[in-house]
């Protein structure tokens, strides 16, 4: 049936049809939080095409299944990548999501993740001042009650963590030297316990800091902590950051000062999809192999796969799919790799894909990234 899509068909016709087939695979996807994603994907499909109705009804069913995420940390953030699709899409409800949105991180127990993701809001809609404006004030209360609770504290070790978790909320709120005079509130001369919530707060800065864009700071930051898991992971973050901003010769030198073996491997991987990225497949090739975890292997060589087909060298792309041999990463390649193709205008490549996946959500999650791509 996929098969009828790509001959005899305008653009906007061809995505139809994709779109009628994605339409259909989503009613065998039955939880709420990945119907909201695949509404999501299927509304901007249809934005694309002109389907503006469409578009409104598919943005208002991702709402309605991100409305029913119980958690209010995995709900808000629903609504955040439905906002950004819809204001992406110029839909005249992104407004609405945004609101929900800040309604939903509101509600979050823990408040400085209810600080950390009105913040976040506040940077998504900064072009919406009113909002963002609405959405720091908010975020701004949180962080001011959590201060308070904080001061008040009795308990010396208590009030550690609490500063070290209040640093990083101001991390992400972008005021790294804000952030870091609260680390430089928790004093381990008092107690030596209180070094490992200071080692906690110093990762969290530094990995907000990186992940920010700022891996120079971050390894700053990273370079007065004592050893130990939290200075390894913080570590991983810079050398990712440092890899995804092209600068492998200082991601290279930060990987083999991390002691602990699955976050080096972590950063190991950073570093063999970014290399794949900008087209050095053998040195990615050789990165991929050295990665004893068959889960982190396969994620590898999804992203060598990708550059491949890109590139248009088949007899590697076959090799590199073969290699994928996590059975849920293997869906989520072929998925990608289909809207990849449909992107480069071989659709019957695409179509040939995607009548290779076996799982409803990611070939609705392809035929809505084909239909998106076509047009």
């Amino acid at each position: 049936m996929l098969g009828a899509l790509v001959s005899g068909q305008t653009s906007n016709e061809a995505a139809r049809s994709l779109l009628t087939q994605a339409d259909s695979s989503l009613e065998k996807v039955r939880d709420s939080s990945p119907r909201a994603i695949l509404f999501r994907l299927i509304a901007r499909a249809k934005a694309s095409i002109g389907d503006n109705l469409g578009a409104k009804d598919g943005f208002h069913w991702a709402s309605l299944n991100a409305s029913k995420i119980v958690d209010p940390s995995a709900a808000w953030t629903s609504f955040e990548e439905i906002f950004k699709a819809q204001n992406e899409s110029s839909d005249p409800g992104s407004q609405e999501t945004l609101q929900l949105a800040c309604e939903t991180a509101a509600t979050i127990p823990d408040i400085n993740a209810r600080a950390s993701a009105l913040f976040t809001l506040s940077k998504d809609c900064v072009s919406m001042e009113g909002q963002s404006k609405k959405a720091k004030a908010m975020a701004n209360v949180a962080l001011v009650l959590s201060i308070d609770k904080a001061k008040a504290e009795p308990d010396e070790l208590a009030r550690a963590h609490q500063y070290g978790a209040i640093a990083g909320v101001v991390a992400v709120s972008g005021d790294f030297e804000k952030a870091a005079n609260f680390v430089d509130k928790i004093d381990e001369t008092i107690n030596p316990s209180f070094g490992y919530e200071k080692s906690i707060a110093q990762q969290l800065v530094a990995s907000a800091t990186a992940t920010q864009g700022h891996p120079s700071a971050a390894e700053a930051l990273v370079s007065k902590m004592k050893a130990g898991y939290m200075k390894d992971f913080a570590t991983w973050q810079v050398a990712g950051a440092y890899a995804r901003d092209g600068d492998m010769l200082r991601a290279n030198s930060l990987i083999p000062t991390i002691a602990d073996k699955y976050l080096r491997s972590r950063g190991s991987l950073d570093v063999c999809v970014a290399q794949a990225k900008n087209g050095h497949i053998s040195e990615a090739t050789k990165l991929a192999d050295d990665q004893s975890d068959g889960f982190l292997r396969s994620i590898a060589y999804l992203g060598i796969a990708l550059a491949q087909a890109k590139s248009k060298d088949d007899p590697g792309l076959k090799v590199s799919l073969s290699r994928v041999t996590d059975p849920g990463v293997l869906q989520n390649t072929l998925a990608e790799l289909a809207g990849q193709q449909a992107s480069m205008g071989e659709m019957a490549a695409a179509v040939a894909t995607i009548g290779t996946i076996t799982d409803p959500f990611w070939k609705t999650w392809a035929l809505a990234s084909a239909a998106r791509a076509r047009h």
